[in-house]
C-alpha cells in the first residue's frame, strides 16, 4: 500500500495537471490502518481512498472528485481523525452521492471536506433505497440481496409511493420465474399494496 493511505479502491491519491475522478464503485472489504512512528507518513484509511491530495499544494482548479459510491465494509486505524467510510483524509476532493452502513465511531470523511455523504441504515441498504439512489449501473434483487451490486442479472430498482421496487420480467428458468412471482405475492399480501399498473394493464379484477 501507499505509504499515506490505504483504502478500498485507492491508497493514496494525488495529482497535478490531470482532473481525478472514482465513480460507481464500492468496498465492502474490512480496511485498517496502523501508524508506525519508525517510518515515514501518515496512516489515512478510507472506504474508497486512503488520502487524496494534489500535488505540491497546487491550486483546486482540476475538479477531482468521488461520485456515485458506496462502502459497508468496516474502516479502522489507531488515529481516529484519519479514519472515514469515503476517504481517510483530503484537502481538496469533492464527494458526490456517497453511501455508507452506519457503524460506531466512523463517520464519512476522518479529515477534510465531508461533501455529500450520507449515512444510512442495513434497512436502507436492504431495501433497495440505496440502489436507486445511486442509479444507472447498480441492481439489486430486494428481499434477497443486502446490498447493490454491478450484476445486470438482477434487478433494477425503481420508486413509487414511498416504495422501492422491482419490476420482474419473465425468465426461461421456471424455478426462477415461480420464486420471483411468490416473493412478489407474499410481499403484496402483507404490505395490501398490488402495484397494479392501471395504464398499461387494465384487464384485472379485484378479489380483494
Amino acid at each position: 500500500c501507499a505509504h499515506e493511505g490505504v483504502g478500498g479502491i485507492c491508497g493514496t491519491g494525488k495529482t497535478a495537471t490531470e482532473p481525478t475522478t472514482i465513480k460507481n464503485c464500492y468496498n465492502t472489504g474490512k480496511v485498517n490502518c496502523i501508524y508506525d512512528s519508525e517510518h515515514a507518513g501518515n496512516c489515512n484509511a478510507g472506504g474508497i481512498i486512503g488520502f487524496f491530495s494534489l500535488w505540491n499544494n497546487m491550486p483546486d482548479v482540476l475538479n477531482c472528485k468521488i461520485e456515485n459510491c458506496y462502502n459497508t465494509g468496516k474502516i479502522t486505524g489507531n488515529i481516529s481523525k484519519w479514519v472515514g467510510a469515503c476517504c481517510g483524509r483530503t484537502d481538496n476532493l469533492e464527494i458526490k452521492n456517497f453511501y455508507y452502513l452506519e457503524m460506531e465511531d466512523l463517520y464519512g470523511v476522518g479529515s477534510g471536506d465531508i461533501g455529500e455523504v450520507n449515512r444510512m441504515t442495513a434497512e436502507q441498504f436492504k431495501t433497495g433505497e440505496v440502489a436507486y439512489k445511486l442509479g444507472e449501473g447498480f441492481f439489486q434483487h430486494i428481499g434477497a440481496d443486502d446490498r447493490p451490486v454491478f450484476d445486470s442479472t438482477h434487478h433494477e430498482v425503481l420508486y413509487n409511493d414511498s416504495q422501492y421496487y422491482n419490476v420482474h420480467e419473465y425468465d426461461d428458468d421456471y424455478e426462477i420465474f415461480y420464486k420471483r412471482a411468490s416473493d412478489d405475492i407474499e410481499k403484496a399480501k402483507s404490505t395490501r399494496e398490488y402495484g397494479i399498473d392501471v395504464e398499461n394493464h387494465p384487464n384485472y379484477f379485484n378479489a380483494s
